[in-house]
């Protein structure tokens, strides 16, 4: 994990949350090869990790501090993210809501325009109810 992420993260799980904080938002990405599904606040897998291997501890610990948490969809190779195999570590299923290939980082290359242009274009991520 780069070091700018683990601070990042850190200083969300530390810092108070504030009559703001329905307008900031932590967006959590992983990589090293990961596979992770799209989540909002309110909307995660059902079934098995509700946010994937990598990221649904820090998510609960975050959502249970009022954050507004969103994992964005990362997948290895190229494409949608697609449930793993259920007995596969860190198994996920039944997710409400899967991104189209454009708006999927692929998790061993570095992408930091394609992550820019995933948040510009998220859509889903600035709704109230997201």
């Amino acid at each position: 994990m780069p070091l700018t992420l683990f601070l990042a993260l850190i200083a969300a799980l530390l810092l108070p949350t504030t009559a703001s904080a329905g307008t900031r938002a932590v967006v959590m990405v992983s990589g090293g090869g990961t596979v992770t599904p799209f989540t909002t606040p309110s909307l995660a897998c059902k079934r098995g990790l509700a946010a994937g291997n990598s990221l649904t501890a820090l998510r609960t610990a975050l959502l249970a501090k009022g954050k507004q948490v969103y994992t964005a969809p990362v997948m290895m190779p190229w494409g949608t993210v697609s449930e793993p195999d259920p007995q596969s570590f860190g198994g996920f299923g039944d997710c409400p809501v899967v991104l189209p290939e454009q708006m999927t980082i692929m998790s061993r290359v570095t992408s930091t325009p394609r992550a820019r242009n995933w948040l510009a274009s998220c859509t889903i991520c600035t709704t109230p109810t997201g």
